[in-house]
């Protein structure tokens, strides 16, 4: 397609996991190291855990290569594989076996048979499962008791289990403490870095014959990054989509534009569009929001000196009586109360120098005249009230008041005669009897 064009001796970037295509960069080369040690030294099971497309089946692989003329190799990837009898059938197909038995304990045994024949294969065998957070744990733990057969003093199954964070949650469940207990080592790969995307684009023209300087712009490299994210897989797609457009365009050095453009096309988005500085400062070309309609606050006029950034809220609904001011005092409430039921009240006395007051207070547009100061209320005299009056009774206390007339005569009841006060005094209480039946 476009080698042509950049005159390349192979394609670059390759989608698919290629051995020869390996760049060591420290994440990738950390583990690849870690597990050959694990395997070459019979330490026991290996884990390799890492996001996808960061380059764990390119490391399975490399290791599938790097031991395949050593060791019985079987390469288990992309199995679903849902019982121990599968598990068994596919790794004795990888070692082309017959894996048609019927039986799960026959198989095992077919199994067990391969692994006693230590003449051919003195090292053991090799088995790599990429993919194995798919498995199940008792799958897993099959695979744990492969690793259990040894043959003069060496493990004859050597394991390494590759996949996403998934499969390192698995080993927390409590029943695989066993399977803990033996692994050898925990690898984990990540994404690249800035300057190691760099450094991963740069080996792949570099192996084709390309020269990164000439072909990519340094803009193109930061969009690439950012892009990306310095995931190895997106990294691969983009570069290889990229030339391919820019080899339609007759284009033989990449801009950051065309970087975008690419992968816009991957992912079936919108073209980005990119203005000028200049255009990008006129004035027609903003967009300008108008104000939030909400009626239910509004807001005041800032007052002189107040900063215009400032919010102001109005009063709420909920308290009217906010506006008033306090001023009404109680005694002319209680004049108001008594004018209006009719009672007589005293008059109020003039407060000496009220006419003269000179200073005013305002309290939201009303006058407040200032309370004189040290002022005295005047003495009034005591009101002597009678015990007529205090018992409100229309009879007298006693009897020393009553007058009674008899035959033209003035009679007083306190005569002291005994003729004449004796039977006055009974007239008397007769008269005073017969007023209490009438009440």
């Amino acid at each position: 397609m476009y080698q042509e064009f950049f005159k390349f001796s192979d394609r670059p970037f390759q989608v698919t996991p290629r051995v020869d295509c390996y760049v060591a960069l420290e994440p990738m080369e950390m583990a690849r190291t870690s597990l050959v040690r694990a395997i070459e030294r019979s330490e026991g099971p290996g884990l390799l855990v890492g996001p996808t497309g960061c380059g764990k089946s390119l490391l399975c692989h490399l290791l599938a290569d790097h031991f395949r003329e050593s060791h019985q190799l079987v390469f288990l990837e992309s199995s679903l594989l849902c019982t121990r009898r599968a598990l068994l059938q596919h790794i004795l197909f990888e070692l082309d076996q017959p894996w048609m038995e019927t039986s799960e304990g026959a198989l095992r045994i077919a199994l067990r048979r391969l692994l006693r024949a230590t003449a051919e294969y003195p090292r053991g065998m090799v088995i790599i499962v990429d993919e194995a957070d798919r498995l199940s744990l008792p799958l897993l733990e099959e695979l744990r008791m492969l690793t259990n057969y040894i043959a003069e003093g060496r493990s004859r199954v050597q394991l390494v289990l590759s996949g996403s964070s998934r499969l390192e949650e698995q080993f927390g469940e409590p029943r695989m403490d066993s399977f803990n207990q033996r692994l050898a080592c925990r690898c984990y790969v990540r994404s690249l870095k800035r300057d190691e995307t760099v450094r991963y684009v740069q080996a792949h023209l570099e192996r084709v014959g390309g020269e990164t300087s000439e072909l990519l712009s340094p803009e193109a490299l930061i969009s690439l990054y950012e892009l990306t994210d310095g995931v190895p897989r997106l990294i691969n797609q983009l570069c290889d989509h990229a030339l391919l457009l820019a080899a339609e365009e007759q284009c033989s050095c990449l801009e950051a534009e065309q970087m975008e453009i690419a992968w816009a096309d991957l992912q079936q988005l919108p073209v980005p569009v990119r203005l000028d500085p200049a255009e990008s400062n006129a004035p027609e070309e903003m967009v300008e929001f108008g104000e939030l309609d909400d009626s239910s606050f509004h807001s005041q006029p800032s007052e002189a000196g107040e900063d215009s950034a400032t919010v102001q809220f109005g009063v709420l609904d909920d308290e009217p009586g906010m506006e008033q001011p306090r001023t009404e005092s109680s005694d002319a409430e209680t004049h108001d109360s008594l004018e209006e039921t009719g009672s007589a009240v005293m008059e109020e006395p003039q407060l000496p120098g009220a006419d003269e007051v000179d200073e005013v207070d305002e309290v939201d547009g009303q006058q407040l005249v200032a309370e004189p100061v040290n002022w005295i209320p005047p003495a009034f005299a005591d009101t002597v009230v009678s015990e007529d009056e205090e018992t409100e009774s229309p009879l007298p206390a006693d009897d020393r008041d009553m007058i009674i007339v008899k035959n033209g005569q003035h009679l007083s009841v306190h005569d002291e005669s005994e003729e004449v006060g004796k039977p006055h005094l009974r007239l008397y209480r007769e008269l005073f009897d017969r007023l209490r039946q009438l009440d």
